[in-house]
C-alpha cells in the first residue's frame, strides 16, 4: 500500500475568532494509531476506509463521512483498521471563538464523534483549507478560517437533520425576540419574523402576546422608537437618516409613529431633549 500524506501550516493569530494552525490529509497504514493530547482543537473527517476512535473508554467505529473532534488537553486515541485502513483529512485550530465553535458542534450533535454522510461538499471545504495554506497568499488565513466555520456549520446541519438547513429545537419566542433585536433597524414585517423562526405567523403572534404581554408589532415599534430617541439625543443625524436607521423608508411614516408614541414630532423632541 502506498502511504500518502500532505500537511500544511498556517500563520496563526490567536487574537482572531478562529485561526487555522495546520491542515493535512493521509492514507494511513494498516493498524496505524495515534495516542496523546494537543493544546488546541483538532478535527478529522474520514474520506475512505475504516478506523476506530476511543472516547471515554469506549471504542467507536467510523467509516467514510465519519467526523471526530477533540479539545485542548483531551486525550486522543484513534487507530486505522488492519484490513481497510482509513484515509482522513484534519484541521488543527485555535482562536477566541474556537471554544464556542467546538462547543456548538458537541451541544447540537451530542458527541465529539459522529458518523456523517460522505459528501463531496464537505470534503471540498477541507480541500479548500489545504489549498489556502499551501498557497500562503495574503488572504489565506481568512479564507482557511472561513472554510472551517462553513465545514462545522454544514456538519452540524447533517448531524441533526441529515440535510443542510435542518434546525435544532429552540424556543420560538426567544428566537423571535433575538431576531427582532438584531434586525429592527432594517425594514421588517411580522411575517419575516415568523419565517425566520419557522412557526406559523398566527400561532407565533398568539404565543408571543401570551408570553410577552405585547404583540410582535408593538415590540418592534418599541425597539425602534427607543433607538430613535437615542439617535435624536446623541447624534446630529438628519431626520430622514434617523428614520432610515430604525427601519422606516418613509420619514412621514416615522414622524407619525414617533409622535403617536412620544406625544410630539421628532424635531420637537430633539430640541426639548437638548434643552433639558
Amino acid at each position: 500500500m502506498i502511504i500518502e500524506q500532505e500537511n500544511h501550516y498556517g500563520s496563526p493569530d490567536p487574537s482572531r475568532p478562529v485561526t487555522v494552525l495546520y491542515a493535512g490529509s493521509e492514507q494511513c497504514a494498516p493498524a496505524h494509531r495515534w495516542e496523546g493530547v494537543r493544546d488546541h482543537y483538532l478535527l478529522h473527517y474520514v474520506t475512505s476506509g475504516t478506523g476506530y476512535v476511543w472516547r471515554r473508554g469506549r471504542r467507536e467505529s467510523l467509516y467514510p463521512g465519519g467526523c471526530f473532534f477533540f479539545g485542548p488537553m483531551e486525550r486522543l486515541r484513534y487507530e486505522a483498521d488492519g484490513n481497510r485502513p482509513w484515509a482522513y483529512m484534519w484541521v488543527g485550530f485555535a482562536g477566541t471563538h474556537a471554544a464556542s465553535l467546538f462547543g456548538e458542534y458537541v451541544r447540537v450533535t451530542g458527541s465529539e464523534v459522529a458518523q456523517l454522510p460522505l459528501l463531496d461538499c464537505l470534503r471540498q471545504h477541507l480541500v479548500g483549507i489545504l489549498d489556502a495554506l499551501r498557497r500562503r497568499t495574503g488572504g489565506s488565513t481568512t479564507r482557511a478560517a472561513g472554510l472551517l466555520e462553513v465545514f462545522v456549520g454544514s456538519a452540524i446541519d447533517l448531524a441533526v437533520g441529515g440535510k443542510p438547513g435542518a434546525r435544532e429545537t429552540v424556543d420560538p419566542i426567544s428566537a423571535a425576540v433575538e431576531f427582532i433585536d438584531l434586525n429592527f433597524q432594517r425594514r421588517m414585517r411580522v411575517a419575516d419574523v415568523a419565517t425566520r423562526v419557522g412557526v406559523d405567523r398566527s400561532h407565533l403572534s398568539r404565543l408571543f402576546h401570551r408570553r410577552r404581554g405585547v404583540t410582535i408589532q408593538e415590540y418592534m415599534i418599541t425597539r425602534r422608537m427607543n433607538r430613535a430617541r437615542d439617535l435624536l439625543r446623541q447624534t446630529t443625524l438628519p431626520m430622514r437618516a434617523v428614520a432610515a436607521s430604525v427601519g422606516y423608508d418613509s420619514y412621514v411614516s416615522f414622524e407619525r409613529r414617533f409622535a403617536d408614541r412620544v406625544g410630539m414630532p421628532p424635531t420637537a423632541w430633539r430640541e426639548q431633549s437638548r434643552d433639558a
